[in-house]
């Protein structure tokens, strides 16, 4: 666990695209190379403060896991 400083009630447009570099990367690692995971669902859980912006980068990672799977929703 990473101790987090979201202390600004905003996420900007800049921090969004990052979490979608990061959920592709992620997706890159733990799928493409390590094939730990072999597919995204509804049950894929990712764990988040209960603050809005903790939820908007978490939806923007999974994005950037899987664009077909979050345009959904």
């Amino acid at each position: 666990m990473l101790a987090g400083t979201c202390d600004v009630e905003q996420v900007t447009r800049e921090g969004l695209g990052d979490a979608v570099r990061h959920g592709q990367d992620f997706w890159g690692v733990y799928h493409s190379k390590r094939a730990f995971l072999e597919h995204v669902t509804q049950e894929t859980y990712v764990l988040a403060l209960k603050e809005p912006p903790m939820h908007h980068v978490t939806g923007a990672m999974r994005c950037g896991v899987d664009w077909d799977m979050a345009k959904k929703y």
